[in-house]
């Protein structure tokens, strides 16, 4: 799908404003949820970047390796992420998560999510209705 910059700029926004300074990982974000759900004595916060979030959706996901958050499937997400980043561009890495993301309804993909919600497509919807399909990712449910 031709997935308009704004709505592209809008997930980065929300899931990852590093995206395109680091490579699979970003450090000082697992810090900061670290220290965040630390504080809160459990996880109100997650560190992962968008490369990730790919990496578990597409092949922990669909492996059928469990959810479970374990530090054995955050480190094969740790690998697979690397792994993306070297044979993917950012762009490609972008595209293949805005067109597989979760949220909410059934929905997987912004085209289909935006259909769902706004009734029109992705190439179509304004700034407001991208900042609301960006915040589902937080909490689809």
């Amino acid at each position: 799908h031709n997935i308009p910059v704004f709505v592209q700029k809008a997930f980065i926004l929300m899931e990852d404003k590093n995206f395109y300074n680091h490579s699979g990982i970003d450090i000082t974000g697992i810090i900061r949820a670290s220290f965040i759900n630390l504080v809160n004595l459990g996880i109100v916060m997650g560190g992962s970047t968008i490369t990730q979030q790919l990496a578990k959706l597409f092949f922990i996901t669909r492996a059928g390796i469990k959810r479970k958050r374990t530090f054995s499937n955050k480190f094969k997400e740790l690998l697979l992420a690397f792994s993306l980043e070297r044979f993917f561009t950012k762009q490609k890495i972008l595209e293949l998560y805005l067109n597989n993301v979760y949220l909410a309804s059934g929905c997987y993909g912004v085209e289909e999510a935006s259909i769902f919600y706004f009734g029109k497509s992705v190439r179509n919807i304004t700034i407001e209705e991208a900042s609301l399909l960006a915040s589902l990712t937080t909490a689809p449910e």
